[in-house]
């Protein structure tokens, strides 16, 4: 009994079946139809005008495979488009999407939630002609479309533009993008975008890899790779505000609305990484590792940013290097700030500064920061507590030395400095020898506040010497190296270079 009970469903299934592959090809032409009247009104929806003679469709049920071949439309409401040609597509439909516009369609469409329709879709590229230039785009491809129920039968219609409905796309990517201004001379060249997760309330990731943007056949800039996470899309209503406030500011005040979107819980990004970035600026090329931002929180607001290996030109110092000191061609430069926002008016403010082979500092603190106007003015009558500056010397000492005792022993020299100023303003013997013992072994120096004390810089200033050295706790840890042994590493790697 069961065996026959199986083979009747077997049975069924394979009717059925057979009749919807049946059915779609005895349909064949109508669907082609269908799909093409489809195609015309959504491009019509979008401000596309079709020349007719070259729009074609074919489609093969079997595979539920649409094939269109290369067509070319206008865009008349926007002047300096001239053309947009289109080139072979071809798009992998669900049986959702091909018998939504059928009888069946009733039987089958889910009611409600997101009813798939392309599994993936390619175009061989599309070229848009301005009237300045160009904009082309190399194997335009996107997978897994969804929309919401009700929002089927518009689609299938044409009319999907013209209302709001819920989407998601898995998946949309581009091969090489370039844009040519021949008036300007100007290109930007993109290697390849990814876009993925996509709904009409975020983009989950976003990646533009291999960028160069060019100007009269010179480089002026490029990135190796661009990533973006989690990217909130404002409702049309919440942009035409923003929009209408950032017109309305001057440069400090875009600033500070642009620090309001990313201080939040939801910010416009939560993440953007660059890595490989090049600019130029005059004759000069900056470099940069690795450049971050990070934004968002789950209990309260916080932002991060930084940038690692900037590399700098060393004349960039040459108008503020008024000592002279010795320095690398090329000076490396990286930052790691953060802020974090608690449940009190203080904010946990942690700032890492290093410049390579010559020295680290690092600031961690809090500070009472009511708004982004106190972030910004960070001045000497913002309330700080629980302050620590660390202060590693990597070179810096031995590099000072090299231009104040060219010819003599640096430790020689500085001991000399800490005398004098043990005799004019610092009676603390132990501090002395602390700061002796650095400079024959320069390390690290940690200065900090007493726990849980309120402060601010206007107090510092107004303390004398000895309260000053009362108020902050010092700590010395010296270093691997002698001083007098570093200057001699740097005078020999300075004479072996040249």
């Amino acid at each position: 009994m069961r065996k026959s009970v199986s083979i009747a469903i077997t049975v069924i299934c394979i009717v059925i079946i057979a009749l919807l592959v049946g059915g779609q090809i005895l349909l064949k032409p109508q669907i082609e139809h269908n799909i093409a009247e489809i195609m015309r009104e959504n491009c019509r929806s979008n401000g596309l005008v079709l020349e007719e003679d070259s729009f074609k469709v074919s489609i093969n049920p079997l595979t539920r495979t649409v094939n269109i071949q290369p067509f070319t439309a206008t865009l008349p409401e926007v002047q300096d488009v001239k053309k947009v040609k289109f080139g072979a597509s071809q798009i992998n439909l669900t049986w959702y999407a091909l018998l939504a516009d059928t009888p069946l369609a009733s039987w089958i469409l889910p009611k409600s939630g997101l009813v798939p329709l392309y599994n993936n879709a390619q175009c061989s590229a599309v070229e848009i002609e301005l009237a300045q230039g160009s904009l082309k785009f190399s194997e335009p491809k996107f997978k897994h479309l969804a929309i919401d129920a009700p929002a089927v039968q518009a689609f299938m219609a044409g009319t999907l533009a013209k209302q709001h409905f819920a989407a998601q796309l898995k998946q949309l990517s581009f091969g090489q993008v370039i844009l040519n201004l021949q008036k300007e001379r100007v290109n930007f060249e993109i290697g390849s975008i990814v876009l993925e997760d996509i709904s009409p309330q975020q983009i989950g990731l976003f990646i533009v890899n291999k960028f160069r943007f060019l100007r009269h056949d010179e480089l002026i800039a490029s990135c190796k790779q661009m990533q973006q996470k989690d990217i909130r899309i404002m409702a049309p209503e919440e942009s035409a505000m923003l929009t209408n406030r950032l017109i309305r500011q001057g440069s400090q005040g875009i600033l500070k609305i642009l620090g309001e979107e990313f201080f939040t819980q939801t910010p416009l990004v939560q993440s953007t990484i660059w890595t490989g970035l090049k600019f130029k600026i005059d004759s000069d090329v900056y470099e940069i590792v690795e450049a971050s931002i990070e934004a968002g929180g789950q209990d309260m607001p916080q932002i991060s940013l930084g940038f690692k290996d900037l590399n700098l030109p060393k004349k960039i110092f040459e108008a503020v290097n008024n000592w002279q000191l010795p320095l690398p061609d090329k000076v490396l430069i990286s930052l790691d700030t953060s802020l974090r926002a608690s449940q009190t008016a203080h904010k946990k403010v942690k700032i890492l500064l290093d410049v390579a082979d010559i020295g680290t500092v690092e600031l961690d603190f809090s500070a009472v920061l009511r708004s982004l106007e106190d972030i910004q003015r960070m001045g000497m009558l913002v309330p700080l507590r629980d302050a620590q500056m660390t202060f590693k010397d990597k070179s810096l000492l031995a590099r000072i030395a090299m231009v104040a005792a060219p010819h003599g022993s640096a430790e020689a020299f500085f001991g000399q400095q800490l005398k004098v100023l043990g005799q004019m303003a610092l009676q603390e013997q132990t501090l002395i020898d602390n700061l002796e013992n650095f400079v024959h072994k320069p390390g690290t120096i940690s200065v900090t506040t007493p726990k849980g004390r309120s402060f601010t810089l206007q107090d510092i200033d107004k303390m004398q010497p000895a309260e000053v050295l009362q108020f902050f706790t010092l700590e010395f840890v010296p270093g691997a190296e002698q001083l007098d042994q570093q200057v001699q590493r740097l005078r020999q790697s300075a004479n072996t270079s040249r």
